[in-house]
């Protein structure tokens, strides 16, 4: 999908809690993950076919982290879809955080 060149692409069931769609529909969602500015994290939800997105809301580090500890650890993005914050914190640990050296 070339619409995930500049993020991180997902698969609706990679790091949805719940996603409140129809099965028909559920296989054509997709999620990106988009950091302009460290620390801060877009997430937003795309249909496949739409150039625009259906859904987005920023988040920032602290809120994801503080919400992995949580009995219910979830982002809220709409009524209709809500992610598990521990693994969208996993998701961003692996692809935005870069390892340290050691030094």
């Amino acid at each position: 999908m070339s619409a995930c060149s500049e993020g991180v692409c997902l698969c609706a069931m990679c790091v949805s809690s719940t996603l409140r769609v129809g099965d028909h529909r559920r296989d054509n969602i997709y999620f990106m993950i988009l950091s302009d500015t460290p620390g801060t994290y877009q997430v937003s939800m795309h249909y496949k076919g739409r150039s625009k997105e259906v859904l987005a809301k920023t988040f920032h580090l602290e809120e994801v982290l503080e919400m992995q500890h949580l009995r219910d650890p979830v982002l809220q993005l709409e009524d209709f879809v809500v992610l598990d914050a521990r693994r969208v914190l996993t998701l961003l640990n692996r692809t935005f955080i870069k390892p340290s050296t050691g030094r």
